[in-house]
């Protein structure tokens, strides 16, 4: 029997991804994996949404697998002159994890990036957070610095990474050009 490759893309986030969102940022593990303090209430949520909606220095895209909203990948603080941008990305729905989605999910994103006329990538990781680790390392991403902060009364080491995609073999690779690869 064929196994046949599930299909991914990624579509501007909008309204209609706020609900499933919304429960995802509310999980715990999900707060402790991306640094979160708190809860986020619905009206916060609604707010945060109106405010991204009139900031052009974000872009947020939903991670799609056979038309299933599995995440959300984005970027932010787009400085158009500098032509860079931090991404994120997470896989809200844990069935899906572990299984490539995150990094051809990134496939996706550094292209968009350079349509977009980004240079340079960037990534911000918690050193705990061993699978974004490890996806950054995966799609090229090289580590440039750590530091130190205290979060949730505790001292974090928070790790930046950087991509530059102009001089990346690995986006210009033909396996990195085949999004389901």
């Amino acid at each position: 029997m064929l196994h046949q490759k599930k299909s991914i893309d990624l579509k501007d986030f909008s309204e209609e991804n706020l609900l499933k969102t919304f429960n995802w940022v509310n999980n715990k593990d999900f707060q402790k994996d991306f640094l979160f303090e708190r809860d986020i209430s619905w009206d916060q949520h609604i707010i945060w949404y109106d405010l991204y909606t009139k900031d052009i220095t974000q872009k947020i895209y939903t991670i799609n697998v056979d038309g299933i909203h599995i995440g959300n990948i984005g970027l932010k603080h787009i400085d158009d002159i500098k032509k860079t941008a931090e991404s994120w990305i997470y896989i809200g729905d844990k069935s899906f994890t572990g299984k490539g989605y995150a990094k051809r999910s990134y496939k996706l994103i550094m292209i968009k990036s350079v349509v977009k006329g980004i240079n340079k990538l960037t990534a911000n990781i918690g050193s705990f957070n061993k699978g974004s680790i490890f996806l950054h390392d995966k799609v090229g991403f090289n580590r440039v610095d750590s530091r130190t902060d205290i979060l949730f009364d505790k001292k974090i080491e928070k790790l930046t990474y950087e991509l530059d995609l102009l001089n990346n073999n690995n986006l210009l690779s033909k396996n990195n050009l085949d999004i389901d690869g």
